[in-house]
C-alpha cells in the first residue's frame, strides 16, 4: 500500500467516466404519466498511470478506474431536452406529441454526466503491489499495485490511511451488531417454536394420560359390578346379564363421548372448520383450535337428541 501520492500524469487524465441517461414519461395503466429514467451508456476507461511520492519511482496502478472510493470529479454535466432543436409549434410538433400519446412513452431529454480523476490529486491507495516483469524481480520500477487476487479490498481514496481503516472498522462493527441482532431474533423464534413445541406435546401426553387413568377406573368400576354380580347368584346373574351388557355397550359408547380434555363431561362442542366434535361447552370456551388437528377454528353447541 502506498499513502498520499501524486498522479504521475502530466496532460491526460487517468480515468474517466461517462453515464449518460435517458428520462422519458411513461403512461401506467390508470392513464397518468409517470417520470422513469434508466442508463443507456455507461463507459469507462483507463491510460498508464502511476502514484509518485518524489522519493521513490512511480508505482503504475492497474485496472485504478475499478477501485473502490475511487475520487471522480465532475468535468461534464450536460442536459439536451428531446425537443431542442425541433419545431414543437407547427403540424410536426402536433403529429410528434400525438404519437407519444398514442405509444404511451414520450422521451424528456437526455442527461450526460462525465466524470474523471484530475492529474496530481493525492491519493491513497490499497492493494496488492506486484511485478509486472518477472525477468527482473529486483527492479522497483517493475512493481505494479492493483485489485488483490484473493479478493481483498483495491481502494484508491483522498481519505488518508487511518480514515480509511476507520471507515472499515466502523462497518465492521455495523456488520457484527447487525449480525448479533439477527442471530438473536433467530434464536428466540427458534426457542419460541421449541417451547410450543414442547408444550404442546407434554398437554398431548396428559391428555392421553388422562384418557388411560379414566379408561382404567371405567375398567375396575366394571369388574366391581361384575364381582358384585357373581355374588348375587347365579340366577340373579342370568337376570341381569343382558342388562349388565347393554350397561357395558352404554359406558363405552359415553366413553367414546368424553371430552378429551377434562374427560368428566360429554362432548357437545364441535369444531366448524375440522368437524370434530370432542370437547365439552367448558373446556371449549377457552380454545381457539382445534385439540386433534390443531386447525384455528371456532367451536359450536351441539344439542344431543
Amino acid at each position: 500500500m502506498r499513502k498520499r501520492n501524486k498522479c504521475n500524469q502530466p496532460r491526460l487524465s487517468p480515468t474517466f467516466q461517462i453515464k449518460e441517461t435517458e428520462h422519458s414519461s411513461l403512461k401506467n395503466s390508470q392513464g397518468t404519466w409517470e417520470s422513469h429514467a434508466k442508463v443507456v451508456r455507461h463507459h469507462s476507461s483507463e491510460t498508464d498511470w502511476a502514484l509518485k511520492d518524489g522519493r521513490s519511482p512511480p508505482l503504475r496502478v492497474l485496472g485504478g478506474v475499478n477501485a473502490d472510493e475511487l475520487p471522480m470529479t465532475t468535468v461534464g454535466d450536460v442536459y439536451v431536452a428531446a425537443d431542442s432543436g425541433r419545431d414543437t409549434t407547427g403540424v410536426s410538433g402536433l403529429v410528434l406529441r400525438s404519437m407519444d400519446t398514442l405509444q404511451g412513452y414520450k422521451v424528456l431529454g437526455h442527461h450526460k454526466d462525465e466524470k474523471a480523476l484530475p492529474v496530481g490529486t493525492r491519493l491513497t491507495a490499497i492493494g496488492e503491489i506486484v511485478n509486472t516483469n518477472p525477468a527482473d524481480p529486483r527492479d522497483p520500477h517493475n512493481l505494479a499495485i492493483q485489485r488483490p487476487t484473493d479478493g481483498g479490498p483495491f481502494v484508491i481514496s483522498k481519505l488518508p490511511l487511518k480514515d480509511i481503516i476507520k471507515s472499515y472498522c466502523s462497518d465492521s462493527v455495523a456488520f457484527r451488531e447487525a449480525a448479533i441482532a439477527f442471530g438473536g431474533i433467530g434464536l428466540a423464534i427458534f426457542s419460541t417454536k421449541l417451547l410450543m413445541f414442547g408444550w404442546s406435546n407434554w398437554r398431548d401426553m396428559r391428555i392421553r394420560q388422562r384418557r388411560e387413568e379414566a379408561s382404567r377406573r371405567r375398567a375396575a368400576q366394571r369388574e366391581q359390578h361384575a364381582a358384585a354380580g357373581r355374588e348375587n347368584g347365579d340366577a340373579a346373574h342370568a337376570n341381569g346379564s343382558g342388562n349388565a351388557d347393554h350397561d357395558n355397550d352404554d359406558e363405552t359408547e359415553t366413553s367414546e363421548r368424553l371430552c378429551v380434555i377434562c374427560l368428566e363431561n360429554r362432548s357437545n362442542m364441535v369444531f366448524q372448520a375440522c368437524g370434530h366434535m370432542c370437547t365439552c361447552s367448558e373446556c371449549s370456551s377457552n380454545l381457539n383450535r382445534c385439540p386433534i388437528c390443531r386447525t384455528r377454528t371456532r367451536a359450536i353447541r351441539v344439542y344431543h337428541a
